[in-house]
């Protein structure tokens, strides 16, 4: 007997038509004892899958009887379900003996030596096998490529490895590569030497050991034979001395002009010898006048130099010698040296050229030449003094001609600036005038080579050589244009030439958007028609980022080429559709397509064989020429096997392709199935080792009644299928997951869906899905899937390991190493050896450790400046034949006590993990999806900090870290999904640092891929409220990424963003209850979004909709009630809500339909709360985006508080449920319930004319916790650097503008940033005709200081970024106001909340947390002497205002200061004078702190009288005209009548609005 359970099916589609209703479950099974129970006769264990003489064994499988399968199925040879022993090639069970890969033999650990490495026939030197048709990329070892991770860019030719005469193991044959110094086996003597060691160099054209380098080398670094000053020292006969040991010669004097009046030090070269107490450097005239003498100063052991300190007065020619008496020379006069003295004041230069270079020759030698205008300039060579923007100073070389010098290459010079050159012979002593140099940074140009059309041909991506200044882009089309247009499309217009755009417009332009700084992808509709497109790009529109003298682009083009084969797979087509179908109702099958080329020019047809009737066959022909076929079962006959086919045929490869489905039609009423699952045109086999999910799509139809729970069973009929038989969970759900090594490789099997209404069991339906699972083959997965590991030569070891699939086979480890330059092998380091390793294996991954599980390399036994490629294969133990492929990791070594830095894995969504595509050498990532990176930094001396940089990414960068321990930091890099756009190219760099700034760095590559595109929205009218189908068409959807959904959406430009009309579905027909128009012209335009496994979502837009008003609104309303409610009966409440959901955007009709829609909202609060009660109900983001909408929009359809209350606490629990499933409403979403929340507690206008306010505190409190929920749902999901306002407005009647329509008032302004650091807000919102109110907010240091780099946020990594809120109601506010109290000024409430959780922050107890301003809207004499002036605070606990920890500073300008120590909601009060305790306290508090907030006030208040000094408040009415469209208020919508005359205007400003309220992302 069966236990009775209930049975709850959540159904995510709407209505599918008049005749039936299209259900997608979510989930199927819930037990309550509460619910309505009934029974069902559900079959449990063997009998289950058709085995009722089975029995189920300790694994769970169902044995014996007439499985065929013996009591142990499932058990290792240790009798362990599913373990890992297995019989070794001894026959041993979970024995350690293997078969070497190279040779094949059965080998016992520890015999290696003798039965494989002597075989030498097999393996070479390195320790790989020998295969003759390897293509390992290094040649010689097994496996095929690059391998999966391979850093490689193409494989290396194959070569021999063989011992050399040193007994080093080496490439034999000659090859393409270069062969460095460092690597010849023998010196130059011929001596064998070990790698990083040598017996003797080759230096001045002689081999020399290196204890002899003095004999070849002077101490100058030159080579003594060529006969340089410095080599005197060793050879004085090369300075002209007789007698070494006595000789007194100069040669030269360094340097040769000095300032007058200044005492000088003068180098003399020559050889001095023996050094002698009266030396003396003797000055005369140029015509033999002694003017004076200076003594000699030698210095120690230096036969070669000696120097003078020289002071003389007047300015001239010298000439200098050597002399033992002061007025004597003994150095002949030929001899003398010329040593000139000059006036610093008397030399006047100007700058001859160039005055300005560009920063691409930064890398090349720069003279400049100077106009001696007084000629006082001494005829010798000069050089210059170079002071750069930074502070850096650099000295020039000596230039070539008189009167010029030659700046060196320098880095310096690759950033734009302004430059002082100061003239100087000595590089000490500047001439007194200067000349200035600019640098300019040359504008970016087309990278041709790297820009690209992509294959569908509907984006055209244009890369630059340089970063573009997008900030310059942006400043300069807000100051040129004066229209408020489409911004992609500005943007194009802003770029390109005229020409270029009419040709993009000829195939539906949509925009223009910078992926990257050096990025630009332009965006049409229909693909390009042919394979090139040139780019013309206007003159004076890019400049390079980051320069501040950045020259503009000339007008230039390029040839944009078509990219040939940028997914590279072939087109595949699938179906889905029910296999068995109702007696009765409508049904879809559905045709799937994936191209690189995508639909465009492709023919789609369906055909039906089997005993067809001539009306179905014409049928089919005739409507399906698309990739839905619509059915109807009145078209089939029962019991026939139709197989439908759907054919594709590519126009430009004349290729045709084709599925085929089988159908037939039941005797009986039933739920219709169909399955989507996640291989779905998948280009890949399906493995073993991975796992697969199949979704089940319903559809009932209308003729089944009454309407019952739906329930929905999975079964299989294979006893090899690990099946949960008794997991009633898994089996009622509406998804299945087929999980890894479930089902034996190489065997066809099937799982099939049964589905019935009620307790009719015997008119069940059933879907089957018919599979075969592939053996999986070997992969290494080596170091976790990270590509390149930059290594510090000090930094300490590094392990290598490998996570191999859990294949439950014992493997082999194969590990290789080779030098990417040479492609040798890798060496030990034995400069670095010790003693005891001299004698060791030169090879880096000797044998000894080449079968290890993983690889330990210590960083002193790498070679500094070396690239090494480590390489892992993994062989099957029992088979060597069953082999990985081999996957490589790049070790970059970097010389110095510098950190090891890893960056990987990577995931989408904190779930997904990326492979590395060895094609494209980078990570493949869906575009519009959350990525996040990880990154290790390693050194056994400690790390001292990590950071992550881009010099292209647009965005500010937001990452976390965390200190593991003292030799190890672990940080992640969080990419925000509206910073990724489809084709963009991104790089990051992880840079780590050590305690004394010792940096290390490396690099990872992504570029983000495109999802479903082409889709064709197809509908021409339909009257409101009455269910209506959609059709999408025509999708392209790229592999891997099934299954789809498809989600509906209403666009209107009374709307801030477009609105979800049903919840998402997997099928692309789709029908809905007609939304309203908003229009006169009654029309409207929808969406679809179309959204891959990843969330990764496009949206395609329908023409414009003809909409026919419903003729009984209250029918119509009613009719779509009780449909909803059989949803909700059958089990589905979500899609009960999207029926309903319509009903809300009916605007003008609350009077007239006053009960419909308290019925509707009631059914709308009970979908809701039995939503919430199921806990295995899982939705996403565009459910629960659905679900607020309608809930929102009830608010203001009812002035019941009791059911307000009601749908204000589900807003909450959703936002909650979301926060909990990480399905967090987007941005757009958030702004809608905003407004619609920020708006129920604002009178409507019949309360108004009433007189009558909203003043229930229950109501109040709930309308601020559900804000609190928007806050942090908003704090959430906002990327670092960005910006999002958040306006509520309303339409108030009783004031009019100057064309007589009504203005738009603020009921609320909040807005959201999140920035490094918590940064000074200014807010303003409109408080009636004539006044606009502000409120100014500065977070204390201290704020700042906790929230710095690193503060504990409650999460895994501390958080280094803050995102804060401020709100601000200028009038109206969801708080109580006490009747002992006067308002003066707007509410106030500030909140700190922490990144990617969105948690709300407190922050009390502070010194001083915040100074705020605001303005004074009261009357501030209210109440005479009886009232004093204080600032408030909203305690919640208390649920009152109070004084304490809240002070004021006073009021000037009409602008009201206060300060506190803690973050709440603020106001300034008029309150009657006591002596309360908080009074009291208060009082106190301000007294001491009045001269430490002192400054702070003076501020406040000089910036407000500039400010008034400045600009002056009218005191008449103004022309107001609305301030935003981001609100929308539903009992105004009569109002929207009047605007229909000023459409124009309305446009104008509607988007000048949105740009407000939109999330504007910090780029410059």
């Amino acid at each position: 007997m069966c236990k009775p359970i209930v049975l709850l099916v959540i159904l995510n589609a709407v209505i599918a038509n008049h005749s039936s209703q299209r259900l997608r479950l979510s989930t199927l099974i819930e037990t309550d004892k509460n619910r309505d129970k009934f029974r069902l006769d559900i079959k449990k264990g063997c009998e289950f899958i058709s085995f009722p003489n089975a029995t189920i064994n300790e694994c769970g499988f169902c044995v014996g009887g007439e499985t065929g399968l013996n009591h142990d199925y499932g058990k290792d040879c240790k009798g362990v379900c599913f373990g890992n022993a297995a019989i070794d090639c001894m026959g041993v069970c979970d024995g350690f003996s293997y078969v070497d890969e190279c040779t094949g033999q059965c080998v016992q650990p520890g015999f290696e030596t003798h039965s494989i490495w002597n075989a030498s026939s097999n393996r070479d030197c390195r320790g790989l096998c020998l295969q003759p048709s390897s293509t390992d990329p290094v040649g010689g070892g097994v496996g095929g490529g690059v391998g999966s991770t391979s850093s490689v860019s193409a494989p290396m030719p194959s070569q021999t490895y063989t011992i050399d005469q040193c007994g080093i193991c080496r490439m034999s044959t000659a090859s393409s590569f270069t062969i460095v110094q460092s690597n010849q086996p023998v010196d130059c003597n011929g001596n064998c030497r070990l790698p990083g060691l040598s017996k003797s160099v080759e230096v001045c054209g002689q081999c020399v050991r290196p204890t002899e380098m003095s004999a070849v080398i002077d101490d100058c670094g030159n080579c003594i034979s060529e006969g340089h000053p410095c080599s005197c020292d060793r050879d004085p006969t090369k300075c002209g001395c007789i007698d070494p040991n006595n000789c007194y010669v100069i040669k030269a004097i360094n340097p040769q002009a000095i300032p007058h009046n200044i005492q000088a030090n003068v180098s003399i070269v020559g050889y001095f010898y023996p050094y002698a107490k009266q030396l003396y450097c003797v000055v005369r005239r140029h015509g033999f006048e002694l003017v004076d003498s200076f003594p000699v100063q030698f210095l120690h052991k230096n036969k070669t130099v000696a120097q003078c300190n020289i002071q003389l007065a007047q300015d001239g020619e010298y000439v200098l010698g050597l002399g033992f008496r002061k007025n004597v020379f003994i150095t002949p006069p030929k001899d003398l040296l010329h040593l000139y003295v000059y006036d610093t004041s008397s030399i006047n230069i100007s700058l001859i050229g160039p005055s300005t270079s560009l920063t691409n020759e930064s890398d090349s030698l720069l003279t400049i030449h100077f106009d001696d205008l007084n000629n006082e300039i001494p005829p010798i060579p000069i050089r210059c003094k170079v002071l750069y923007d930074n502070g850096e100073e650099e000295l020039a070389n000596f230039g070539v001609k008189l009167n010029s010098c030659t700046l060196p290459r320098s880095d310096h010079r690759s950033k734009s600036q302004k430059i002082r050159i100061y003239p100087t012979f000595d590089g000490i002593h500047m001439f007194s005038s200067s000349v200035e140099h600019l640098i300019q940074a040359i504008p970016p140009r087309i990278f041709v080579l790297s820009s690209f059309v992509s294959e569908d041909g509907l984006s055209v991506v244009i890369n630059f050589d340089k970063p573009v200044d997008l900030g310059a882009i942006d400043r300069n089309i807000n100051a040129n244009s004066d229209t408020y247009d489409d911004e992609p499309l500005v943007m194009c217009d802003y770029l390109f030439t005229e020409s270029t755009i009419e040709h993009l417009s000829l195939h539906g332009l949509q925009g223009c958007r910078w992926a990257t700084r050096v990025q630009l992808i332009a965006t049409i509709l229909r693909p390009l028609s042919t394979d090139t497109i040139e780019v013309e790009f206007k003159p004076n529109v890019l400049f390079q980022h980051g320069q501040k003298f950045a020259l503009p682009n000339e007008a230039m083009s390029g040839n944009v080429s078509k990219l040939s084969n940028w997914w590279s797979y072939e087109p595949m087509v699938a179906i889905t559709g029910p296999n068995e179908i109702s007696a009765c109702g409508n049904f879809a099958l559905i045709g799937h397509f994936s191209s690189p080329r995508g639909t465009h020019e492709v023919d789609f047809q369906w055909e039906v064989e089997g005993d067809v009737s001539d009306e179905l066959k014409h049928y089919v022909s005739r409507s399906g020429k698309s990739n839905n076929l619509l059915l109807s079962s009145d078209l089939l006959e029962i019991g026939i096997e139709y197989t439908f086919i759907f054919k594709a045929f590519i126009q430009v490869r004349r290729q045709s392709l084709q599925a085929t489905h089988l159908l037939v039609k039941l005797p009986y009423e039933a739920p219709i199935i169909s399955l989507y699952h996640t291989k779905l045109l998948h280009s890949l086999p399906f493995y073993e080792s991975s796992n697969l999910t199949l979704f089940a799509d319903i559809n009932v139809p209308d003729c089944i009644q009454p309407p019952q729970r739906l329930v929905l069973s999975w079964r299989v009929s294979d006893p090899m299928f690990k099946f949960p038989l008794n997991n009633i969970a898994k089996r009622f759900s509406i998804t299945y997951t087929i999980d890894p090594y479930t089902v034996p490789a190489n065997h066809p099997t099937s799982i099939m869906v049964d589905s019935f209404i009620g307790l009719a069991q015997n008119k069940t339906s059933t879907a089957m899905f018919n599979f075969e699972m592939k053996r999986a083959p070997l992969k290494a997965n080596l170091y976790n899937g990270i590509t390149k590991v930059t290594i510090g030569s000090q930094s300490g070891m590094i392990r290598l390991n490998s996570q191999p699939e859990p294949s439950k086979k014992a493997m082999i480890y194969q590990w290789s190493c080779h030098e990417i330059k040479t492609a040798q092998p890798c060496y030990f380091n034995f400069a670095n050896a010790q003693p005891h390793e001299l004698n060791r294996n030169p090879l880096l991954v000797t044998p000894e450790m080449q079968h290890r599980n993983e690889l330990w390399l210590s960083s002193v036994s790498m070679q500094p400046n070396q690239q090494y490629l480590v390489g892992l294969q993994l062989f099957d133990a029992n088979n060597s034949k069953i082999s990985s492929e081999t996957e490589y990791t790049l070790l970059n070594v970097v010389e110095g006590i510098k950190p090891q830095v890893s960056i990987g894995p990577i995931f989408i969504k904190e779930k997904y993990v990326v492979p590395y595509n060895p094609r494209f050498s980078m990570f493949i990532i869906p575009f519009g999806t959350g990525i996040t990176i990880r990154g290790k930094a390693f050194l056994e001396q400690g790390v001292g900090e990590v950071r992550w940089e881009s010099t292209t990414f647009r965005y500010p960068l937001s990452w976390s870290s965390k200190r593991v321990s003292d030799d190890q930091i672990d940080t992640q890099l969080n990419i925000h999904e509206d910073s990724l756009m489809a084709y963009g190219l991104y790089t990051f760099k992880m840079v780590a640092c050590s305690k004394n700034k010792q940096c290390s760095s490396s690099e990872i590559s992504l570029m983000a891929a495109q999802s479903a595109t082409m889709c064709n929205v197809l509908l021409d009218s339909y009257v409101e409220l009455e269910p209506t189908m959609v059709n999408v068409e025509k999708c392209n959807i790229p592999p891997s990424a099934s299954p789809v959904t498809y989600q509906l959406y209403l666009e209107d430009e009374h709307f801030p963003t477009l609105l979800p009309i049903n919840s998402p579905q997997l099928s692309p027909v789709m029908t809905f209850p007609g939304t309203p128009a908003f229009s006169e012209n009654q029309l409207n335009r929808l969406a679809v979004r179309v959204c891959d496994r990843f969330d990764t979502c496009t949206l395609h837009f329908s023409p414009p909709i003809s909409v026919e008003n419903a003729p009984n609104l209250t029918a119509s309303v009613d009719q779509l009630v009780q449909r909803a409610r059989r949803l909700h009966k059958i089990g589905d409440p979500i899609t009960a809500f999207s029926v309903i959901n319509s009903v809300f955007l009916k605007p003008d009709s609350f009077n007239e339909s006053y009960r419909s829609y308290e019925s509707a909202i009631n059914s709308t609060i009970e979908f809701g709360s039995n939503a919430l009660q199921m806990p295995s109900l899982t939705m996403s983001r565009g459910h629960y985006e659905m679900i607020l909408n309608a809930l929102s929009f009830a608010l203001p359809k009812t002035n019941n508080l009791r059911l307000r209350r009601q749908l204000l606490a589900l807003i909450v629990r959703f936002y909650e449920k979301a926060e909990a499933l990480q399905s967090i409403p987007s941005i757009n979403s958030i702004r809608v319930t905003y407004s619609n929340v920020m708006n129920a507690f604002v009178p409507n206008e019949e309360q108004r004319n009433a007189n009558i306010t909203i003043d229930d505190e229950r109501y109040l409190r709930d309308i601020r916790l559900t804000l609190r929920k928007i806050k942090q749902a908003a704090a959430a999901q906002l990327p670092l650097g960005s910006r999002l306002v958040l306006m509520a407005e309303r339409l108030d009647d009783r004031y009019l503008d100057n064309e007589g329509l009504p203005i738009r008032l603020h009921t609320a302004v909040t807005e959201v940033m999140h920035l490094s650091n918590a940064f000074d807000v200014n807010l303003k919102a409109r408080l009636n005709v004539n006044q606009t109110v502000t409120a100014q907010v500065q977070f204390g240091e201290e704020v700042k200081m906790n929230l710095s780099t690193g503060w504990d946020c409650h999460q895994e990594l501390p958080c280094t970024s803050v995102v804060y809120s401020v709100t601000i109601y200028p009038d109206l506010n969801p708080f109580p106001e006490s009747l002992s109290m006067h308002k003066l000024s707007p509410v106030l409430d500030i909140t700190i909340h922490a990144p990617k959780t969105g948690e709300e922050m407190p922050i009390r107890s502070l010194l001083k947390a915040t100074v705020f301003e605001l303005t004074v809207t009261g009357n501030v004499s209210y109440g005479g002497t009886d009232y004093i002036t204080k600032c408030h605070y909203y305690d919640e606990e208390r649920q009152k205002w109070v004084m304490d920890d809240v002070h004021p500073l006073g009021i000037a300008y009409n602008q009201a200061g206060c300060w506190s120590g803690h973050l709440s909601s603020f106001v300034v009060m008029r309150s009657v004078v006591g002596l309360n305790a908080d009074y009291i306290i208060g009082v106190l508090v301000a007294c001491l702190m009045g001269v430490l907030v002192f400054g702070i006030m003076v501020v406040f208040y000089v910036q407000r009288k500039r400010e008034n000094a400045s600009q002056v408040m009218p005191d008449v009415p103004i022309k107001i005209e609305p301030t935003s469209t981001n609100s929308y208020n539903p009992n105004a919508h009569h109002i929207q009548a009047q605007r229909a005359h000023a459409k124009s205007r309305i446009r104008q400003v509607k988007v000048a609005t949105e740009i407000q309220s939109q999330t504007i992302l910090v780029t410059d």
